[in-house]
């Protein structure tokens, strides 16, 4: 069931952004940026009494964030998952094997040969009274059960670093260079961050090009509610998918509706660069049921869609070789296993 906001004043029309499928893995540009990416495009700001405003002109009005997810702004949107408008970077010198256009599949990038396991830091960021933004005693344990138990036929591990605390309301509104701060290590760690990730269930980079690694922007952030297995969000982003989702980014993937109806004859050159994941229209919400957009089966079963938890529960055998690739070419120094 969808919720109509209340609209307040300004522009009467949603935002006209094309963002279920027209932005493809090869579309890139550079950008520079001194706060966040992604309030450059859309106002978001969730107060202390939990009311949520949204678009550019603030002019959409919700009761709470969960009102917010479940109506029409948020899935026309697309902001499930805010990777498709970060800003993105050309490749930097010779091509490799998963670039931001490539995908070519090796043996020596099979997860049989060997675990990578890679440290995690979660940077938990409350309001300024600390009432918004709060982890449960189980959200972080949980949440790296959850990875490694998606990721564990990937061939990688999780294992939980550190946490930090803080609490400032322009960082929980994912305001701010506050990853300058807090991140730990960012070419050796995973630093995932919890506040209202812009409006999103959460973002990510893809790392397969120039500028990304080694940068303290690098980062994964989640809303705070959907972290964790369960998270406190509850039905249908309670079972810790989007952080598994967005690692997937953290690793090489782009969505499996990247480029809409590509053409298969292409399939490690266009759409999500990945073979044997079968092209699709546009992005999937609920419910678990197939809508074939593209004459095949779609698949809304994949992790780098974007179903309902319930209905995500795999990579592709490519997905996988995929993000050893990206480990090996890119992330190296958190490669600690790799042949």
């Amino acid at each position: 069931m969808r919720f109509s906001p209340l609209r307040l004043g300004g522009s009467t029309a949603l935002l006209a952004l094309a963002l279920t499928g027209a932005t493809t893995a090869q579309n890139l540009r550079t950008i520079d940026f001194t706060d966040n990416e992604l309030l450059k495009d859309y106002f978001f700001e969730e107060t202390a009494h939990g009311i949520v405003t949204a678009d550019v002109n603030g002019t959409y009005l919700f009761k709470d964030f969960s009102e917010y997810v479940q109506s029409s702004f948020f899935m026309d949107h697309g902001m499930r998952c805010g990777s498709d408008r970060l800003p993105q970077f050309l490749a930097l010198g010779a091509p490799v094997d998963c670039s931001s256009s490539n995908t070519t599949i090796k043996p020596e990038y099979d997860p049989s040969t060997g675990t990578i396991t890679i440290p995690v830091w979660v940077h938990e960021i409350r309001n300024t009274a600390g009432t918004l933004g709060v982890l449960n005693g189980t959200q972080i344990s949980s949440q790296i059960s959850a990875l490694n138990s998606a990721f564990s036929s990937a061939g990688f591990q999780f294992t939980l670093a550190g946490t930090t605390l803080t609490k400032n309301n322009s960082n929980y509104n994912d305001r701010g260079t506050y990853y300058n701060t807090l991140a730990r290590d960012v070419n050796n760690n995973l630093n995932i961050y919890t506040n209202t990730a812009s409006g999103n269930l959460g973002y990510a980079y893809v790392p397969n090009g120039g500028g990304v690694v080694g940068n303290k922007f690098d980062r994964v952030v989640i809303y705070y509610k959907a972290l964790g297995k369960p998270g406190t969000y509850g039905a249908p982003y309670n079972e810790g998918d989007t952080t598994v989702h967005e690692v997937g980014h953290y690793l090489g993937l782009y969505h499996t509706f990247q480029g809409g109806c590509a053409s298969a004859s292409g399939c490690a050159t266009n759409g999500d660069l990945i073979c044997d994941t079968q092209p699709e229209g546009a992005a999937h919400f609920s419910p678990c049921t197939d809508p074939a957009t593209c004459g095949n089966p779609d698949p809304i079963t994949n992790f780098m869609d974007y179903s309902d938890d319930p209905c995500m529960n795999n990579f592709s055998s490519n997905q996988k070789n995929r993000m050893h690739c990206t480990v090996n070419n890119y992330r190296t120094r958190i490669s600690n296993t790799v042949p």
